[in-house]
């Protein structure tokens, strides 16, 4: 938007995978890891200048992961598959990676500031999709949310805000709409206080 000489630069990541785990799907390229995304985002970055505002966000396919991951070690041993639930050993590795993530941009970037974003819900009729479904979104946002308290970063609440909201396009994504206009409203409310250093609240 040059009439306004803003720059939005949203980068996908498949979650906190490892350099040491292969992809969960055999017969698919390996996706890059966010140390290669990052890596691949920076050079465009001096066409723009430095970020005004990080936001940072892991959820669905790290749920994903770690479903598959304990499905296809239980079929190694022959074992029977049962229902996946996360565990706390998962919460772990995943606040681990994470914290691996969040130095990593802050070493990049040392003066922008940086939140983190929850995750939402899925669609109610698939509240039983992949990843322990709600009840797993939950314990991943609460294990994040402990760990952002700890690292001094404030939380995004767009997923908490969107609680009673039920008009998805599709298991996990909602459709165009009060969805991303809210999104949109909260991005700039808090790039404006990135932009004019104002403090921003953690909890």
């Amino acid at each position: 938007m040059p009439d306004l000489n803003l720059t939005l630069i949203n980068s996908m990541t498949t979650g906190m995978r490892g350099p040491d785990t292969p992809w969960f799907y055999p017969k698919e390229r390996n996706p890059p890891l966010f140390e290669d995304r990052l890596a691949l985002l920076t050079p465009f970055l001096p066409l723009t200048s430095l970020p005004s505002l990080i936001i940072l966000s892991s959820h669905f396919w790290d749920l994903r992961f770690m479903e598959m991951r304990e499905k296809q070690r239980l079929e190694a041993l022959k074992a029977p598959v049962p229902e996946y639930h996360v565990s706390e050993a998962d919460l772990e590795w995943h606040r681990g990676r994470v914290v691996e993530f969040v130095q990593l941009v802050r070493e990049t970037f040392p003066d922008t500031p940086i939140m983190w974003r929850l995750g939402t819900t899925w669609q109610s009729d698939n509240a039983s999709y992949y990843g322990d479904g709600n009840l797993g979104v939950f314990q991943l946002n609460e294990s994040s949310r402990g760990l952002m308290r700890f690292l001094g970063i404030p939380i995004f609440n767009w997923a908490t805000l969107l609680g009673g909201e039920r008009d998805h396009r599709d298991p996990i994504h909602f459709h165009d709409g009060p969805p991303g206009n809210l999104f949109s409203s909260m991005v700039m409310y808090y790039l404006e206080r990135a932009a004019r250093r104002k403090q921003f609240c953690v909890e």
